[in-house]
């Protein structure tokens, strides 16, 4: 039987969020909670798409530049699997810059140059290879055709690691299995993955990774038992404020982020009575 949340404490939530989110998480609330339309939600999200087809503008909040970024793409694309409709429109544009900032070694430029002119939490100077395979496996999963970019993000891939130990930000590799076809060597390397997959959910469990962005698409891996435990983590990680207790307490402003990720992820997959 799903866990539950009271009324108070969704007021409380919702409080929490539209005090604290941006207007895109306010209107994804509303369309999962309060029968709002999707179109609301892409109408926000398209404020964060640049007319080069990437995603910029802070859309990821630790990295403030207006300029297009992978991991700015990649966050489009997590809100709008969210929706369960991703817009062909945004989608298209979304390829053009894809297919044009496409290295020949198969991953993404990153930095992006004008990273220092705007605020960013430091580890963004840092490499950043691996997030064209999890932007890949999101366009894969949609049936979206683009087999130029797809041959040329395998080169990438056939040249990764299996990470070892599995850790929180490597769900990328993990998605790219997924989600592409499998030959007799990813077969392989899915079964290692996934004997390691209970591990980086025990260890990370202040992350919430099965309640969240980051490791939802991994839900499906789990008995239905393992994920209400994971539900129930998440339920006494809320504070009274109603904000989710997250690891970041420096970087506060992805507490509703967060918040609102684990209640979309829970809605979707029905482990929580959700009351109106």
């Amino acid at each position: 039987m799903p866990l539950s949340l009271t009324r108070t404490k969704m007021k409380t939530i919702k409080g929490f969020i539209f005090q604290n989110g941006r207007l895109l998480e306010r209107k994804f609330y509303q369309f999962f909670f309060e029968d709002s339309s999707p179109e609301s939600c892409l109408n926000a999200l398209r404020a964060y798409q640049n007319a080069d087809g990437g995603f910029g503008n802070g859309l990821e909040p630790d990295l403030l530049t207006p300029e297009s970024s992978p991991i700015a793409m990649e966050t489009a694309f997590f809100y709008l699997d969210m929706l369960g409709q991703p817009d062909a429109d945004m989608i298209q544009k979304s390829l053009i810059w894809l297919e044009s900032q496409l290295k020949s070694d198969g991953t993404l430029p990153h930095p992006p140059k004008t990273l220092n002119e705007y605020p960013h939490q430091p580890w963004w100077s840092n490499p950043d290879t691996h997030r064209i395979l999890s932007i890949v496996s999101y366009l894969k999963k949609w049936k979206v055709d683009s087999q130029t970019l797809y041959a040329g993000v395998k080169k990438h891939f056939d040249l990764c690691a299996v990470p070892q130990p599995l850790e929180f930000y490597d769900y990328p590799y993990y998605l790219y299995l997924k989600f592409f076809p499998r030959t007799e060597i990813k077969d392989i390397l899915w079964k290692q993955v996934n004997v390691m997959l209970p591990d980086l959910i025990a260890r990370h469990q202040n992350h919430y990774p099965l309640i969240g962005r980051h490791w939802y698409l991994a839900m499906d891996n789990f008995s239905k038992a393992e994920q209400q435990q994971q539900v129930q983590l998440w339920i006494e990680g809320l504070q009274d404020d109603g904000g989710l207790d997250i690891v970041y307490r420096d970087l506060p402003w992805w507490r509703p982020l967060w918040t609102l990720d684990g209640l979309m992820v829970i809605k979707k997959h029905g482990l929580l009575e959700i009351p109106k």
